[in-house]
């Protein structure tokens, strides 16, 4: 709606105008049309494998008869610049858009893993 004022104005267009987006809402429902995030863990998530993984880890912590303060949970992220938009247009019908797996540039990346357990928290920068 910025951007419609700001042509309005930059145009010397005389009159008032009501800006608003619930043209565009009605254009997407009519459509079919919705916004999805393009990365993240959602969109790349196997939920199948994560199932099984959750399985197959209990049987282990049972059989090697693991306390709590022996099982670690490690994740990573990443701090990324210049990479493209996050979120894209789609149909109704799609979950998540296809052939879209490594939307970013992988130039200038910082990396940290962050390590829990019941008893401390460890952080390994630069992994």
């Amino acid at each position: 709606m910025s951007q419609a004022r700001r042509y309005h104005d930059e145009l010397k267009i005389q009159g008032s105008c009501a800006y608003s987006i619930g043209w565009y809402q009605k254009f997407q429902r009519r459509n079919g049309i919705k916004t999805v995030k393009i990365c993240g863990d959602r969109g790349s998530a196997d939920r199948e494998a994560a199932k099984e993984f959750v399985e197959e880890f209990s049987r282990i912590i049972a059989y090697e008869k693991l306390s709590p303060e022996q099982v670690y949970n490690a994740d990573e992220t990443s701090l990324f610049w210049r990479y493209c938009p996050r979120r894209t247009v789609t149909t109704s019908d799609e979950i998540a858009p296809t052939g879209v797996n490594n939307v970013y540039v992988m130039s200038e990346e910082q990396r940290l893993c962050h390590v829990l357990s019941p008893e401390r928290d460890f952080l390994n920068p630069a992994m």
